[in-house]
């Protein structure tokens, strides 16, 4: 809606992957685990927001794209951290109380439809706000935005954080 492109989407989804896979296994709940990778997800698109600002449009898309390359090289390369491309075995089951087998998987598949449809309501909800205006004005006018006062640089920042935050919690 704010008009930024980003190609490092996979990133952040690895991001949160990576950082929910390595809770869990360290013990943590996987609800807990969530929602901490989102927000790690959402602290390491911080930077980049801030590079959004200095950024025309084409040089953020090649910036997000170098970005999920570094990502995708220090997950395969940092073997300590994420056992590099054979991946971290033993991640717990979203309902591994239900065993193996199909009341599993239809569990998780409900679980994750919901999740989805709340993550979709809650965008619709947001585009519709006055927030979501705002920022989609960013879009169409940002100097408009500022002349009412309000500061695009900080907004554009919290959208890039915002989306890689969901990015996470999908990873």
């Amino acid at each position: 809606y704010t008009g930024l492109i980003n190609f490092g989407v996979v990133a952040f989804f690895a991001i949160g992957a990576y950082a929910s896979a390595l809770l869990t296994l360290g013990g943590w709940p996987l609800a807990p685990a969530f929602v901490v990778a989102m927000i790690v997800a959402a602290i390491a698109a911080y930077p980049i927001g801030l590079l959004s600002l200095r950024l025309s449009d084409d040089y953020l898309a090649v910036v997000t794209l170098g970005f999920a390359e570094v990502v995708r090289l220090v997950i395969q390369e940092e073997r300590w951290l994420t056992n590099g491309v054979q991946g971290l075995p033993g991640i717990p089951r979203l309902f591994h109380f239900l065993g193996v087998g199909q009341y599993a998987e239809i569990a998780t598949l409900a679980a994750l439809a919901l999740c989805n449809l709340a993550a979709i309501g809650l965008m619709l909800h947001l585009a519709r706000s006055p927030y979501g205006r705002l920022i989609q004005a960013i879009r169409d006018d940002e100097v408009a935005v500022e002349a009412i006062g309000k500061d695009p640089r900080r907004l554009k920042v919290q959208v890039f954080m915002l989306g890689a935050g969901l990015a996470g919690l999908a990873g």
